[in-house]
């Protein structure tokens, strides 16, 4: 997430000027566990640095139940006796969190002022005292205690890790699977309940496997992954894990080699010494305990069976679920399952319980509140209509909604009373399933599982004999449905819009005056599509659509999941975990959009200038027109219009574009002549200031400045909602200067390298079948952005998708 800063005292301008000490404190885990337990811990190191000195005034190290309200109480310390230097009070104070800041607020009052901001300060003296720490930094069972932990962990339980890990090797599951196949692995006894096992090492490198809490837990740490270490600051892996790999003997400590000789303990070859780490999220390993070693080695043994008698799960594309319980030699049982989410069609209880979370409320019907038809109208604009038909004679404008609407009301009475908690679960695929309610209610009764079937199919086995042969048909057809990422590729504005599912190829023309008013093309839509009588109809629509790139990064992960790179069959779309999965993906995604929203991009042009659209206005005699359109003309690097352009301005250039091809131009600005006046259009302050002079120059007396106008581009866009939006509705003239700048500068785009394009141009990028689905995305984001703007003001990119040959989709 983004950093938020938050000032209590807004009008303290201390901290801007430079002046004054400002103490930033906060509280870091230590780079160390600590011993002094059964089980290590690593303590909360709570610090207090001042600056522009660079002293530690305050430090405490507490456990972590202990946490609460030391900082403040450090703090308190430090202002009466620092650590170092006389007794002294800060002029400012910053924190990283808000609940930093108000358990600070609390011990100090409101004497100084607190900021929230980040504070990489303390995450460098953390980094500082790591490098000086002693040892393996890499920690785990391979570490300089050896694997016994210097006593902490049996000689028994080490041997059976050992052969545990030796048949892992023979087995070698990494060359069938990969780390997106998930199995879930249950023990019992030793509390372990839906953990995820990852088998790593596809492509010959570092083969083992990862233990982590949840398939979630794994969603976030592939999240992490992608974006990569932060360039400042601690690792961030998003969760804590289990890590087994396996190193060569150069690589172990001197007490580990012993240790194998000593035990006898069997090797899989030279370089398998098994290595089981326990990573927290910052990449910190602390010490191993024995049910860490039981953990793993109880994983190993089961997924080396697994592998063995059900290759075909991870090698073929369709497949039957399985899962298989193993027993060691203590008689303790594990299970496992794959795929992951397939646990639900077996005799486990292996269901979450949160007797804490609050519940969603189904929806009333109010005028202005949501219908729960899923359609993503309010109430008053969708059945209601259909209601007040019957007392006003006027046909009803969709007939299927209210008897969606009698269905929906039935399902989720009955989900309620008989299964009450069970149902309630779908919420937790959701943000915020109340703003969501058009797509969450719909698809809690059509689609999401309870006891391994929907609540549709349920009702049906129940009380089907209720039903009339319409509300049959209409369940029917809903439980036929299936949830996806749909594509617009055709609106027609207050009527219907078209779509095509990006995983299953199906396209489907769906009657919807709100969404054709609103949806533009290549926008992608998460949404519900029922085909009923000859109709297809929305029933379920997530309430954010997502452009283009972000919709294709997430069509990527979910074929990945998958494992379906051709078109995917409806069927598998309809399995309920998918569905979930997608909302959650989809619920990300559009988190991220929202908060890149709240920090508006700053633009600049190719000089770097910060892009303000600033405007000269000058005032010329009666019959000097000519005069000053003549000298400016004779000017270097200007371009005189040709006689037949009724506009005449003239454009100032420079040789030599951003691209540095020779032949092509950057326009530094543009003269406009209307009336007795003159204006002299740029984009950058910095250019209108080199603009001006050079046309005083040239024009002397002749003319007369009376004024200049600015408007800010980047906070434009900001305001008016993204690329290509103007502010205050821009005239003739700059859309002239749009539509022309346009034109040049698509063509020469089709060879310029794009980063987007890992470097390529357009046309290179299109000779291969990667580059072609790069270069596909991006012209339909570009497409996308355009379609925005005034019908006049777009560009038309069927011509360049006709030079690449990619068609037009």
């Amino acid at each position: 997430m983004k950093s938020r800063v938050v000032k209590f005292h807004p009008q303290d301008k201390r901290r801007r000027e430079g002046k004054g000490r400002e103490w930033i404190g906060g509280c870091l885990k230590t780079p160390f566990a600590v011993m002094d337990r059964e089980e290590p811990y690593r303590a909360i190191l709570v610090l207090w640095f001042e600056l522009p000195d660079g002293l530690i005034v305050g430090h405490e190290i507490v456990q972590p139940e202990n946490q609460d309200g030391a900082l403040g109480r450090t703090l308190s310390k430090a202002i009466a006796a620092p650590l170092m230097g006389p007794p002294r009070r800060p002029t400012h104070i910053r924190v990283a969190e808000l609940s930093l800041a108000q358990e600070v607020r609390e011990a100090v009052g409101d004497e100084f002022p607190i900021e929230v901001a980040p504070t990489p300060e303390l995450d460098k003296i953390l980094e500082a005292m790591a490098k000086d720490m002693p040892g393996d930094a890499e920690g785990g069972l391979a570490a300089e205690s050896g694997y016994a932990e210097n006593g902490r962990i049996s000689p028994g339980l080490v041997l059976e890790f050992f052969e545990a890990a030796e048949e892992l090797i023979e087995a070698e599951p990494w060359k069938v699977a990969s780390e997106e196949q998930l199995l879930r692995m249950d023990i019992p006894e030793l509390g372990v309940e839906g953990a995820c096992v990852s088998i790593i090492g596809e492509l010959g490198e570092c083969p083992g496997l990862l233990i982590l809490p949840s398939e979630r837990a794994f969603e976030i740490l592939e999240e992490m992954s992608e974006k990569g270490p932060p360039a400042e600051g601690p690792m961030d892996m998003g969760v804590d894990l289990l890590e087994l790999t396996f190193d060569s003997m150069d690589e172990i400590s001197a007490a580990a080699r012993r240790e194998v000789e000593e035990l006898e303990l069997p090797l899989g070859g030279d370089d398998a010494y098994p290595r089981l780490m326990r990573r927290e999220r910052d990449g910190v390993c602390l010490p191993l305990v024995e049910k860490d070693l039981e953990i793993a080695t109880i994983c190993a043994r089961a997924v080396s069976a697994y592998i063995s008698r059900h290759p075909e799960i991870f090698t073929a594309e369709e497949f039957n679920p399985v899962c298989e319980s193993y027993t060691d030699e203590n008689d303790r049982e594990v299970y496992l399952t794959a795929p992951y989410e397939a646990y639900k069609e077996f005799d486990l209880d292996a269901q979450e319980e949160n007797d804490d979370r609050d519940p969603l409320k189904i929806p009333k019907v109010g005028r202005n509140e949501p219908c729960p038809c899923g359609s993503g109208k309010k109430y008053k604009h969708c059945h209601l209509r259909n209601e007040g038909a019957e007392s006003t004679g006027k046909a009803a404008r969709s007939p299927w909604h209210g008897l969606d609407r009698r269905v929906v009301r039935m399902l989720t009475h009955f989900a309620d009373s008989h299964f009450g908690d069970g149902w309630w679960g779908f919420v937790e695929d959701f943000e915020n399933e109340e703003d969501a309610a058009q797509l969450s209610i719909p698809w809690s009764v059509y689609q999401y599982h309870v006891d391994g079937r929907s609540i549709a199919e349920t009702y049906l086995e129940l009380h089907g004999w209720r039903c009339t042969p319409a509300e049959r048909s209409w369940i029917e057809s809903q439980s036929a449905a299936w949830l996806s990422v749909w594509e617009v590729i055709e609106v027609e504005q207050g009527r219907s819009v078209t779509l095509c599912d990006l995983l299953s190829g199906e396209k489907r023309q769906v009657p919807e005056r709100t969404a054709s008013s609103t949806l533009g093309v290549r926008d992608a839509v998460l949404a519900r599509i029922v085909d009923y009588e000859g109709n297809s109809i929305l029933s379920g629509l997530h309430p954010h659509p997502l452009p283009p790139i972000e919709a294709a990064d997430l069509v990527r992960r979910a074929r990945g999941r998958l494992r379906r790179k051709r078109d995917v069959p409806p069927e598998r779309l309809r399995d309920p975990d998918f569905g979930g999965y997608l909302i959650r993906r989809w619920e990300e995604a559009v988190f991220e959009l929202m908060e890149a929203a709240e920090f508006p991009p700053e633009l600049h042009n190719t000089d770097g200038d910060l892009m303000i659209l600033t405007t000269d206005h000058f005032k010329t005699e009666r019959g000097k027109r000519s005069r000053v359109k003549n000298r400016l003309s004779e000017l270097d690097d200007v371009e005189v219009p040709d006689s037949e352009d009724p506009s005449g301005d003239l454009l100032f250039l420079r040789s030599g574009g951003p691209t540095g091809v020779a032949e092509e131009n950057t326009i530094l600005g543009r003269a406009v002549f209307s009336g007795s006046g003159l204006r002299l259009e740029t984009n950058s302050i910095e250019r209108a200031d080199a603009l001006r002079k050079r046309v005083e120059q040239a024009c002397g007396d002749l003319i007369g400045h009376q004024a200049r106008t600015h408007a800010d581009l980047s906070q434009s866009l900001g305001e008016h909602g993204g690329p290509g939006s103007l502010p205050n509705q821009p005239g003739p003239e700059m859309r002239q200067i749009a539509r022309e700048w346009k034109r040049r500068h698509y063509e020469k785009w089709i060879d310029m390298p794009i980063p987007a394009l890992d470097d390529l141009t357009p046309r290179e990028a299109a000779r291969t079948a990667a580059g072609r689905r790069k270069l596909d995305v991006l012209l339909k984001d570009m497409e996308n952005h355009e379609q925005r703007l005034p019908e006049e003001d777009r560009y038309d990119f069927g011509e360049l998708r006709r030079s690449l040959k990619l068609g037009i989709t």
